[in-house]
């Protein structure tokens, strides 16, 4: 269970590193927005990573083959899939 709790803990770390990251590039591409923003596959320590991006907003999901059944969802902006219930304000949300 500990191991299972930090791979968790991993894939919030990486969902609130990619807000940093998009938002930068939404920064640098206003007129695309968040379309063009490119998805990492992989994070920090075997977690994987899945999302997409529109002008106006950005979703993505974090899993891990070792936290079987758990997932971690964040979204930012208008148009995008909602988190997961739970969540801490404009943070990632597990289940």
């Amino acid at each position: 269970d500990t191991k299972r709790k930090a791979y968790i803990t991993a894939m919030k770390s990486d969902l609130k590193n990619l807000v940093s990251a998009a938002e930068a590039h939404f920064s640098d591409n206003p007129a695309t927005g968040y379309a063009t923003f490119t998805f990492p596959t992989t994070g920090s320590s075997g977690v994987i990573i899945s999302g997409s991006g529109t002008a106006t907003g950005w979703s993505a999901t974090a899993t891990h083959a070792n936290a079987a059944g758990a997932s971690c969802t964040i979204g930012v902006g208008t148009g995008v899939v909602a988190p997961l219930a739970e969540g801490e304000p404009g943070g990632p949300a597990c289940r």
